[in-house]
């Protein structure tokens, strides 16, 4: 979450600061082949389109602007 947070505060990321962003655990949920990568598309979907999918469990994402 730092490091994401750091990285818009940086000059080159001017164009991203109004560009709703997110954190998750890649490794856990899309590197590897298997069950997780499942998840991990069920997550992106929550995140995509809430209003279908539900909100996202805050155990697995967290808007960068979330504490």
């Amino acid at each position: 979450m730092a490091q994401g947070r750091t990285m818009l505060a940086a000059g080159d990321w001017a164009w991203a600061r109004g560009v709703p962003a997110w954190a998750l655990d890649a490794n856990a949920l899309t590197s590897s082949p298997g069950p997780g990568v499942v998840r991990g598309i069920e997550v992106l979907a929550r995140i995509l389109h809430p209003g279908i999918f539900g909100e996202p469990d805050p155990r697995t994402a967290r808007p960068l602007g979330a504490a």
